[in-house]
């Protein structure tokens, strides 16, 4: 015979709040570091767009500077600066042609064209630099 057990409840189904305490806490702290992790992707991702954009308007004077027409014109025509505006972001894009040779005793005669584009609104700020040789024709 056995004895009935004085002060004991019988077992019943589901969780006590302790378990469901636990599962909140954990639950929360993947939450947090979910959020976290969305945060800092979404700043790379737009750090990546505007340094794309940097690197699309340095190539575009280069482009421009290959398909030129008149080598004489090409420090008249591409040496300046400029502010430019694209997606949101301002660009400073400064382009310097510097000629070697082009004496009429010398035997070289090549322009190099280098073109800075900053984005200062970046910290640090993103800096593109693109150079090309064009040989007089």
């Amino acid at each position: 015979m056995s004895l009935p057990m004085i002060g004991r409840r019988p077992a019943r189904p589901g969780m006590t709040l302790i378990e469901v305490m636990v599962a909140l806490v954990i639950l929360s702290g993947s939450l947090i570091a979910m959020g976290n992790f969305m945060g800092k992707f979404a700043h790379a991702q737009r750090r990546a767009g505007i340094h794309a954009d940097a690197v699309d308007l340095a190539s575009d004077v280069m482009d421009s500077v290959q398909h030129d027409s008149s080598y004489a014109a090409i420090p008249s025509d591409f040496q300046k600066t400029s502010t430019i505006s694209r997606d949101g972001a301002s660009f400073s894009r400064a382009t310097v042609v510097k000629q070697m040779g082009g004496a009429v005793t010398s035997n070289v005669n090549y322009y190099i064209i280098t073109t800075t584009v900053i984005n200062n609104q970046l910290k640090p700020a993103d800096t593109v630099k693109k150079s090309i040789v064009i040989r007089s024709f």
